[in-house]
């Protein structure tokens, strides 16, 4: 969901500096082309240049940028795509309320990860004990420290990459 957002973003960012660059980019070939237009009336009056082509130049159109049309699609373009983030109070209060469902599953998770680490701070190796009990209310009880290890070292990272997940969610979610 981040990388989506930070992709959305991104383009967002380019289609707005796109706009100001086309801005300024016209406005370099507006002062351009006056500094021109003044160098042609000043070669006229001096004789040097011919003022019919300055007038037939501006008839026609030349000093427009070729890719006005283009600019113009790339704006409309950009126009859609920011309305495109506009969101309603309706998703803004359900995505919150998803968010909440995130940031209990997180906070659920880190006090499980804080449990178990309190656990295997505390562990002897004599007194543990691995009890596994199904809804049948059948139990097994396992005392040997090296199944013990092997099932804690699964739990942590199982915890842990579960918290990673949660976490990430969590810092990608847009509201």
């Amino acid at each position: 969901m981040q990388n989506n957002y930070i992709k959305r973003r991104i383009i967002y960012v380019f289609f707005v500096s796109l706009l100001c660059n086309n801005k300024y980019i016209n406005a370099m070939k507006t002062a351009t082309n006056n500094q021109e237009d003044k160098k042609n009336v000043q070669n006229s009056q001096t004789g040097k240049g011919d003022n019919l082509t300055v007038i037939k130049e501006k008839e026609q159109g030349t000093d427009v940028a070729p890719n006005s049309e283009k600019v113009g699609e790339k704006q409309e373009e950009v126009k859609a795509m920011i309305n495109s983030f506009a969101t309603t109070a309706e998703d803004r209060i359900k995505r919150a309320e998803n968010f909440q469902i995130l940031s209990t599953k997180y906070t659920h998770l880190k006090m499980k990860n804080e449990e178990l680490e309190r656990f295997i701070i505390s562990k002897d190796g004599m007194r543990e004990k691995l009890v596994l009990e199904n809804s049948g209310g059948h139990k097994i009880e396992v005392n040997n420290s090296t199944v013990l290890s092997k099932a804690i070292d699964l739990l942590k990272s199982e915890l842990e990459h579960l918290l990673a997940d949660a976490d990430r969610e969590i810092k990608e979610f847009v509201i």
